[in-house]
């Protein structure tokens, strides 16, 4: 059978796992850089346990336990060429290396794009070789709103996301008018909404604006195996005690239960291992990769497909040191100029690098509102993401900044350690006692859409080295004026809604800001006057967004992109990118149900064969897209969208009883109908002519979606 390694086990790595394994066609080697913190992964899901707890003095005074260390993995850091070789060395944007990836730290929104994201170059009267917005490499993404649609759904369920959309008489209803179209429910509904969120949310309305709870990754109820959140209020940061928290561990656990998967932590990665000349398809083949173990020795496993699912920074690094791609030249005037190479024909391997501008405006009130309770999120507003939904609301007038974030909450220790900056003695006591940064905080956050350049950059740092004597990642990054602008456009709205909150008009009359916003990062909104003076202060400050987006751009062809639609690198036939770097812009919105959707999307490509033309368009991308809609519908046939799309594939007039399916030549998969994450969802596959046994019966620790929920 043929091997797959995944070099990652995060919410990318673990996606693409989970449907390799289930499809039965390929073994699986996940290899993970960090450490594993949990045990029993591959058992019985309820048994799945952890080491992680609320100690804040671990995750958030001392080194994060679950997060890369800076000093022994450090990142370099510049604005630009001319300010050096690095004027910065340690933490720049780091991600948890842990078993399950990013997913373990976040506070697991879950967004969807909306349709104007994908196409808003072309709606702003751009093309893929002159950009709508100055300065940038604007483009249009290579599929479509409708494509992703489908795998959007599909992950929900798998992961289990909480959310308001549900349906009513046959159609979905959904609250928050900012979303484009949806083909299910959410599998669970909302948790219970954060005072804070609610007062703030409140004030949002009398404005006119639409607020609504956040979909989010974690549980309001027992789902799959899983406990509910209890609201701790230890969760951004923070690994999940009882498991409540969705992400990239549990699609590897689903991966793991088939009995196709190997896991192995604490495996650095240090190359990918490749032909030297290409083959008769006149690309280059990876061979496998070698990897150092926590004990020091180093082993190279073969492999038939390598897809490298560690985040962008990382994926570009293993690929520089593996003599893949080119690094641009280190002086300003050559900087942007995109260097082709046998190995990366487009010249854009680790360019376009993206992290989402984050805004925040903070007020402090005259009552304990309790935003350190529960999660670090529980509502949002989407009206400042820029128009839309759908292409028929888009004004290229308006500025596209990015959802916003409704919390503001502080730890104990965090709390004390800002005032320490501020107050001392007396003061200080007393601002311990009235807790104004925990008890007392309100804030909203931003998430501003980053404009692609070619000319910020992760690159090798030429001097510095890691603990493992190779060199580190290099950042060149500056904000562009566009997202900077657009931030000083929205912040004054931010402070309005801030300003309302409370007041007589309320059901809370007596709540008010008693102090100037704190915190600020937005600048004055009288541009372009101010512009200089902010571009050069608040925001081109060393990213810690946690959002990390391009370096392998996904395009119909290889003068426009590093990978093809699906994640393939242009140059390979079996070398891979799933995760963050597939990104071709950064709209405003929190990155990992993209990131699953693109990762689900890959591994059906993959599965389908869809994924090995040397230049695609439109019409290849729609029509590929029904074959990956048929390995979706085979191997997670007991979802509610798999039920949309009419059940598993097959002739027109075929039963769930005698359809096969189609997928990369292989007659048919059979599924013994254990739901989206059962242990014999496929137990066995890849013999020609297999038939699929019957409708999936709802596993007995899954969903079981109301006849509300059933499609019309």
């Amino acid at each position: 059978m043929p091997r797959a390694i995944v070099v990652g086990s995060g919410a990318a790595g673990a996606t693409v796992a989970r449907l390799l394994a289930r499809s039965g066609q390929y073994t699986v080697l996940v290899l993970e850089k960090g450490r594993n913190h949990f045990t029993g992964l591959g058992g019985a899901t309820a048994a799945v346990g952890n080491e992680f707890s609320n100690d804040e003095a671990a995750y958030a005074v001392m080194q994060n336990p679950i997060y890369q260390d800076p000093w022994l993995e450090p990142r370099s850091f510049r604005f630009k060429p001319s300010d050096g070789p690095r004027t910065f060395v340690g933490d720049v944007n780091n991600l948890p290396s842990t078993v399950g990836g990013g997913t373990i730290h976040y506070d697991a929104k879950a967004r969807r794009f909306r349709e104007v994201d994908f196409i808003t170059n072309s709606l702003m009267g751009g093309t893929a070789d002159k950009p709508a917005i100055s300065g940038t490499t604007y483009t249009d993404w290579p599929m479509q709103y409708k494509h992703l649609e489908p795998f959007y759904a599909v992950m929900e369920e798998i992961v289990g996301v909480q959310g308001p959309a549900r349906r009513v008489n046959g159609k979905v209803v959904n609250p928050n008018p900012y979303e484009s179209y949806r083909s299910t429910s959410y599998p669970m509904p909302p948790g219970v909404g954060m005072y804070s969120n609610i007062v703030q949310a409140e004030a949002a309305s009398r404005l006119g604006y639409f607020p609504a709870p956040v979909p989010t990754s974690i549980n309001s109820r027992p789902y799959r195996g899983r406990p509910g959140c209890i609201d701790c209020a230890h969760c951004l940061g923070y690994g999940c005690p009882n498991n409540a928290k969705g992400g990239g561990v549990w699609q590897l656990q689903d991966a793991l239960q088939t009995g196709r998967v190997e896991l192995r932590s604490q495996c650095n990665v240090l190359r990918v291992e490749r032909s030297d000349k290409p083959g008769p398809s006149g690309r280059f083949r990876a061979t496998g990769v070698t990897y150092v173990d926590a004990s020091g020795a180093m082993h190279t496993e073969h492999a038939d497909v390598v897809v490298l699912a560690n985040s962008p920074i990382e994926a570009t690094r293993l690929s520089l040191l593996s003599g893949i791609g080119t690094s641009p030249t280190d002086t300003q005037g050559d900087w942007g100029t995109l260097k082709s190479s046998a190995t990366d024909p487009g010249g854009m391997l680790g360019r376009n690098l993206m992290f989402h501008l984050q805004t925040e405006q903070i007020g402090i009130f005259n009552t304990d509102i309790h935003p350190w309770r529960g999660r670090t999120s529980s509502h949002t507003l989407d009206a400042f993401a820029g128009a839309g939904p759908a292409p028929a609301h888009f004004d290229p007038t308006v500025p596209r900044g990015g959802i916003t974030e409704l919390g503001g909450n502080q730890d104990p220790i965090g709390e004390s350690i800002s005032l320490l900056t501020l107050l001392y003695g007396e003061q200080l006591k007393e601002g311990l006692r009235s807790s104004p940064l925990r008890r007392h905080l309100a804030a909203f956050t931003l998430q501003g859409e980053d404009m692609p350049q070619a000319t910020n950059v992760c690159d090798l740092d030429p001097n510095i080295v890691d603990v493992f004597g190779h060199k580190v990642p290099r950042i060149t990054y500056s904000s562009h004026e566009y997202e900077i602008a657009a931030a000083a456009y929205y912040s004054p709205k931010l402070l309005e809604i801030m300003d309302a909150i409370g007041g007589p008009s309320s059901p809370w009359p007596t709540l008010k800001a008693v102090g100037a916003p704190l915190g600020s990062t937005a600048p004055s909104a009288d541009l372009p006057a101010a512009l200089a003076l902010v571009t050069s202060q608040a925001f081109n400050q060393i990213p810690s967004s946690k959002h990390i987006m391009g370096t392998h751009r996904m395009a119909l062809d290889q003068e426009h992109g590093v990978t093809n639609p699906y994640g393939r690198y242009w140059a390979f036939d079996n070398l891979y990118h799933a995760g963050g770097g597939l990104y071709v812009t950064a709209p405003g919105f929190n990155v990992t149900l993209t990131i699953w959707a693109l990762s689900y999307w890959l591994a059906t490509a993959i599965l389908s064969g869809v994924d090995q033309a040397s230049t695609y368009d439109a019409a290849a991308v729609d029509q590929n897209w029904q074959r990956q809609l048929c390995v979706l519908r085979t191997l997670d046939a007991d979802t509610m969208i798999s039920r949309v799309l009419g059940g598993p594939c097959g002739p027109p007039g075929a039963t769930a009883a005698n359809s096969t399916v189609p997928v990369n030549g292989l007659a048919g998969l059979p599924n013994t109908g254990e739901g989206p994450g059962g242990v014999a969802a496929v137990a066995t596959a890849g013999v020609a002519g297999a038939a699929l046994v019957g409708r999936a019966r709802r596993r007995a620790e899954g969903h079981r979606p109301d006849s509300a929920e059933t499609p019309a």
